[in-house]
């Protein structure tokens, strides 16, 4: 969280979760390219990944950004001017400020859980989170939306016209009431605007 000398928050804004599954990690590509290297929130990047590919998300990232992507670690503070990216096998929780890492599934169906990630998130950021769902197939997230939206959150979806796999964002506009629905570049003009 950036912070005046008054204590308060300096962005309306402390955390942006951002989920995807099939087609959305090119989607993520699209929106942290243009944001710029003063952006003074921290965003999280949930997606269901081979471990396989994990190495190759996070160099690949790390050209289209000036921001300094990393993977998440156990108990890691969360800092602005950082891109996180969830670890295969794990839920990325949030509390107290860090990252925690969980690898029991439990009732969710994908380890990763965009669900479990912003569950946990809503419960502490309230109106102070972003939430994003982008490309990908089933409804993970969808559940977490809801989350957010009781709690004031701000909750966007990738316009199903654009997703490569829209099961996701259509998923989301059948249960959430999103506060906007928007293209790659939009969201990323967005964030822009509200961060």
């Amino acid at each position: 969280m950036t912070e005046r000398h008054d204590g308060t928050s300096a962005s309306p804004c402390d955390l942006v979760v951002v989920g995807a599954s099939a087609g959305g990690v090119e989607v993520f590509h699209k929106i942290i390219q243009d944001l710029p290297r003063s952006f003074p929130v921290p965003i999280l990047f949930i997606t269901h990944m081979n471990k396989d590919r994990e190495s190759f998300l996070q160099q690949a990232l790390n050209y289209k950004t000036p921001l300094k992507v990393k993977k998440v670690e156990h108990g890691e503070a969360i800092r602005a001017g950082n891109i996180y990216v969830s670890v295969p096998g794990h839920h990325v929780i949030v509390k107290d400020g860090c990252f925690l890492l969980d690898n029991k599934k439990g009732d969710h169906r994908f380890l990763p859980s965009i669900n479990a990630t912003i569950f946990s998130a809503a419960n502490i950021y309230k109106e102070k989170l972003i939430t994003v769902i982008l490309s990908g197939m089933l409804d993970d997230g969808v559940n977490g939306l809801l989350r957010a939206y009781e709690v004031g959150a701000l909750t966007m979806v990738q316009s199903p016209e654009e997703a490569l796999y829209p099961s996701m964002p259509i998923e989301a506009l059948k249960r959430d009431h999103p506060s906007f629905v928007l293209t790659a570049n939009e969201i990323s003009d967005k964030l822009k605007v509200l961060c």
